[in-house]
């Protein structure tokens, strides 16, 4: 694929009233605020005689019906939430409230965003003629959660229904969505059974992300021969590719971009950083000299405290993360990358690997 630079375009007129606050320090105040409080979110349990009211839809045999519930909170209550499903946005929930979309049946990924900022992303696949009950909340340990039926029910039951947007809008998370599978339920990267090791025909690179900051959440690594691989905290994946050069690439706030010259025979390292960013996290890759005394150090030492792990080619090969992969090649290589939205490229050159 092409990775093509080029400036970035106005945002949305109605993204700007949300560009003053950070979604990544709105969770942080939310969780901390939940800590102090206690009771700073509505607790929703199984109500007997709210399930036996309730009125199921009939949901079609190609069709997935999806309740999107958003639980009743005292953080983040003023904000709107967008709710969207694939490259669109579909409904806008307020908070302790939900709405009920019916989805092609088949694979779905459901998200949702604020500003710029895509977080709380779901999986909805192959359930012809089924119902799921998706809840969102802030200040809780996971983000989205798949409730069971009497639960989800409940849930409904004791929130307000919302009716899906006359008009869909753009997903302007969709990047972070599309770049990103490793954020769904699907183990893409499994633990290393071995180190992989440079060849007479390959070069090794070792992408290492030894913050825990925001550990859980999965940012993945694409060059322009396609996916390479996942990342999470406190771990570090290993790739085996031809010499020759390669422009990585992830995403987040902004794109992060390392070109790279690589020879066969020879280990590359690269950092994944994870910071603090103005609507979402802030992240770069940078490279590591090998060759230097700090280099080595560096990574002896993460290659002794975190995880290693390699990408599943079964899961890869499997037809729900094939497709999204797929997808999100077909849309870096039509996708000029804006260089207002861009780190500073860096460079991994052929003298930095051992």
């Amino acid at each position: 694929m092409n990775i093509t630079l080029s400036r970035i375009s106005q945002s949305p007129s109605y993204l700007r009233q949300f560009t003053r606050f950070s979604f990544l320090r709105v969770i942080a105040i939310a969780l901390f605020g939940a800590l102090m409080t206690g009771c700073a979110a509505t607790v929703y349990k199984v109500d007997p005689e709210l399930v036996q009211n309730f009125q199921e839809p009939e949901v079609p045999a190609d069709k997935t019906g999806v309740y999107v519930i958003r639980g009743s909170n005292f953080q983040g209550g003023a904000r709107g939430l967008w709710v969207a499903v694939d490259d669109a946005v579909v409904a806008d929930l307020s908070n302790g409230s939900h709405v009920y979309l019916e989805l092609d049946a088949g694979l779905n990924t459901l998200h949702f965003v604020q500003a710029t900022a895509g977080f709380g992303y779901m999986a909805i696949d192959n359930k012809p003629g089924e119902i799921v009950y998706a809840k969102f909340g802030y200040a809780t340990t996971g983000l989205t959660e798949i409730l069971d039926e009497d639960l989800g029910k409940s849930t409904v039951m004791k929130t307000r229904a919302v009716e899906p947007l006359t008009e869909k809008r753009e997903n302007t998370a969709y990047d972070n969505l599309v770049i990103n599978p490793g954020t769904l339920a699907y183990p893409i990267m499994t633990n290393a059974t071995e180190e992989l090791n440079a060849d007479s025909d390959h070069a090794v690179v070792r992408f290492y992300r030894p913050s825990k900051l925001i550990s859980g959440i999965a940012f993945d690594v694409w060059s322009q021969e396609g996916y390479v691989g996942s990342t999470k905290g406190g771990a570090y994946f290993s790739v085996k590719l031809k010499p020759g050069h390669y422009d990585f690439l992830a995403r987040s706030e902004r794109y992060a971009i390392l070109s790279a010259d690589l020879e066969a025979g020879k280990e590359y390292a690269a950092e994944l950083t994870v910071g603090m960013g103005w609507n979402q996290a802030h992240i770069k890759l940078l490279p590591i000299d090998l060759n230097s005394d700090a280099g080595r150090s560096q990574v002896t030492g993460w290659k002794a405290s975190l995880s290693s792990t390699v990408v599943d080619p079964a899961v890869v090969a499997s037809k729900p993360i094939a497709k999204r992969i797929d997808t999100g090649s077909k849309y870096l290589s039509n996708r000029t990358i804006n260089a207002d939205n861009t780190e500073p490229k860096r460079d991994l050159p052929s003298n930095f690997g051992q």
